[in-house]
């Protein structure tokens, strides 16, 4: 059974296949089952390749040269002397040509007539790929390439019609030369414009270039030269920058200014490290403004190399896009590489993201507390709530697997509200029973913080619970405090002034800063975990521990003259925990007391005599 997902034109120059003889399919049943054949693993997606290992139907006349009608086999690019092929394989040479990138799903025995057949009737039969395109009889060669849980089959076609190409000879009838220009053209810097590089992308192998890598870049706080100085300046550097691309010119095929401050180049295929340092050298020119060279001018660049370009068609940009927007370093120039794993980690984002709400009104996120206990009188000191996620009711995600990608934007803030409301109504829940309450901390994210009138939206949740605010203790990192220490400081006083407890989050592990603690008015400290992990360790070196130990005593030390509390984290054994007693650490959480538990287990355990 074949169920095609999707299919899009790509463009293949011509290549070089070494192969070897698969009629049984017996290689290549293995090869969908992960394991490559040994002749190609010193090949495999190196230099000058163009996708993976594939299998191959060879054409009736190539089928009777060679012997052979199913092959399995590499692809390299021809009459390059950094291109290693194998010598001991028999290969052929496969033509430059328009494909019908085809994926779909196939549940049957591997067999190349049965797949084909099936999806060439398919595709038959859909009046938009018909009318555009005119299968090829009897290619050189048909590829099937395996991808995750999809097959991937490469259809040589002829093209019937390409509405998208615009040319002078369409425009012959109107007889105005300029009208090609102010189609293709940007107008700000008379330089070509993204219809011009769709067009290139669309007619991709007829322009003399063969393979490509794409770009995707654009100028970091662009927004900031035009209100620093004026459009005008603005605009002097985006021309700067397409008179650069056309200075470049022996390695940049095509360039063009997208939209706004984004531009988009087809370059010359070359290793990873040779296109960095290219495009390094590309950026320095433009890395200031002429009207005012102390201004420095920094770029996100994303790069797509030439496998996944010639896989994505037009979409390249998306791609590239992807591997940009991740680029988010201030104060320097950042060149992203396009990965496969990269596009799933921001699919995945943009799903639990545009799920989230949904989420939370279907009950799916519940919390966990994790005890702190007070090593003097081995009893319960208070409690951290854990957030955990009952995706679509039918796994368990832990924070790692959403929460970094909640803290990209707004989204964690509708965690941190989450959490708090779900703590409020359990403590008012105790207080009815009249069982011992215990603080609560809660995390308070820096996109939380940054909400206007946060204090008063934390104030209205806590007091409809009517709950003390001293029970309601709220953890900040150290990156979240030093970064925004201006605009937080007045928050926190706010929060405290009102009873709220403050505390610091993996402290020490970076970000540390003294102001922080003198200004910042914090109840209590969280020695990072990192540390604790080392204090009793016999397989690090005897010196790094000794100085682990150093550093816990000294902020254990400080923390009490400062009159904070001072807590450990991710304590995990009864020798860690002895450690730390012995360097004068009161409150400790870790595993060695117990795991983050459900809130039924945590009553029972703690709360219920």
């Amino acid at each position: 059974m074949i169920n095609i997902s999707r299919a899009n034109r790509v463009h293949r120059p011509e290549r070089v296949l070494s192969y070897i003889p698969d009629e049984s399919y017996e290689i290549t049943n293995s090869l969908f089952k992960g394991t490559c054949p040994t002749e190609f693993l010193p090949y495999l997606y190196s230099f000058g390749t163009y996708d993976g290992i594939g299998t191959y139907r060879l054409s009736e006349e190539i089928a009777k040269q060679k012997g052979v009608k199913s092959v399995v086999g590499i692809e390299f690019r021809p009459d390059d002397p950094n291109v290693k092929i194998p010598e001991n394989l028999d290969c052929i040479t496969i033509p430059e040509n328009d494909y019908l990138l085809v994926r779909c799903v196939y549940d049957g025995d591997f067999n190349h007539s049965l797949i084909l057949d099936a999806v060439e009737l398919t595709l038959s039969k859909h009046p938009t790929i018909s009318d555009e395109y005119e299968f090829i009889e009897n290619p050189v060669a048909i590829t099937v390439y395996l991808e995750k849980d999809q097959i991937l089959v490469l259809y040589p076609v002829k093209i019937q019609q390409d509405q998208n190409i615009i040319s002078e000879q369409s425009l012959s009838s109107i007889s105005k030369e300029d009208l090609l220009d102010f189609a293709q053209k940007d107008f700000i810097t008379n330089y070509y414009n993204w219809t011009y590089m769709n067009q290139r992308l669309s007619s991709f192998g007829k322009e003399g270039v063969t393979d490509y890598c794409f770009v995707h870049f654009n100028v970091k706080d662009f927004n900031m030269i035009n209100e620093l100085f004026n459009h005008q300046a603005g605009n002097d550097h985006l021309c700067a920058i397409t008179e650069r691309i056309e200075e470049c010119k022996d390695w940049i095929y095509f360039g063009s200014r997208c939209d706004n401050d984004n531009f988009a180049l087809m370059i010359k295929d070359m290793p990873n490290d040779e296109i960095v340092k290219k495009m390094t050298e590309f950026f320095e020119p433009i890395s200031y403004l002429k009207s005012n060279p102390t201004y420095k001018v920094y770029y996100k660049c994303g790069i797509v190399t030439m496998m996944s370009s010639l896989n994505a068609g037009r979409r390249v940009s998306d791609y590239a896009k992807i591997a940009q927007s991740l680029c988010k370093k201030p104060n320097q120039t950042e060149i992203m590489f396009y990965t496969k794993e990269m596009h799933d980690r921001v699919m995945y984002s943009k799903q639990i993201k545009a799920y989230l709400d949904t989420a939370l009104k279907n009950n799916e996120f519940f919390i966990y507390l994790q005890p702190k206990i007070n090593v003097e009188t081995n009893s319960l000191e208070g409690a951290e709530a854990l957030v955990r996620w009952n995706f679509k009711t039918k796994e368990i995600l832990s924070p790692a697997m959403f929460i970094p990608y909640f803290e990209t934007d707004d989204s964690i803030s509708k965690i941190d509200t989450f959490v708090l409301t779900a703590v409020c109504k359990k403590l008012q829940e105790w207080k009815k029973q009249k069982l011992q309450l215990y603080p609560i901390s809660v995390n308070l994210s820096r996109k939380q913080i940054e909400k206007i009138n946060i204090v008063e939206h934390i104030k209205e949740i806590v007091d409809s619970y009517n709950i003390d605010h001293s029970l309601i203790d709220f953890e900040l990192t150290e990156s979240a405090t030093i970064d925004n220490q201006e605009s937080i400081q007045p928050i926190l006083e706010e929060l405290k002034s009102s009873g709220f407890k403050i505390s610091m989050d993996d402290f020490g592990i970076g970000y540390s800063s003294f102001s922080l603690l003198k200004n910042i008015p914090f109840d209590t400290l969280k020695i990072d975990k990192s540390f604790v992990d080392n204090i009793t360790s016999t397989s690090q070196e005897q010196s790094q521990v000794f100085k682990d130990n150093i550093i816990i005593k000294h902020i254990i030390s400080m923390s009490n003259e400062l009159g904070y509390k001072c807590i450990a984290e991710g304590a995990e054994t009864e020798s860690q925990v002895e450690k730390l007693k012995q360097l004068g650490c009161k409150i400790i959480q870790g595993y060695f007391f117990s795991k983050p538990l459900p809130i039924e287990e945590f009553e029972t355990r703690y709360l219920i005599k």
